[in-house]
């Protein structure tokens, strides 16, 4: 199982766990080029439709990513799996615990 990850979310430099844009989402690319089958996110994406805390930014660039299942937190959502276009799936496991199996 590959894993790969990225800690801190979007926002002010200087502020602890935070970094600008425009580099965060360049690491998220850097991370994603390696191919991992999960990837860890502190702070997910948005959810078109759906009224759950996300950024738009970090969506755009899972859009389309159906290899790999993103798992992610920092803000709690009542439903807890969503699918982004082009099949891209995403865990928000704020507050929760979770086991995952691989299928059989």
């Amino acid at each position: 199982l590959r894993v790969g990850g990225l800690g801190g979310i979007i926002g002010r430099e200087g502020k602890l766990g935070r970094r600008e844009e425009a580099e965060h989402l360049r690491m998220m690319g850097a991370v994603l080029r390696e191919k991992p089958e999960v990837l860890v996110l502190h702070a997910g994406p948005d959810v078109p439709g759906r009224r759950v805390h996300g950024s738009a930014p970090i969506r755009e660039v899972l859009e389309g990513r159906e290899e790999v299942l993103v798992v992610c937190g920092h803000a709690h959502w009542e439903e807890p799996l969503a699918t982004l276009t082009g099949g891209t799936q995403v865990l928000n496991v704020d507050s929760r615990a979770v086991l995952l199996q691989r299928a059989r």
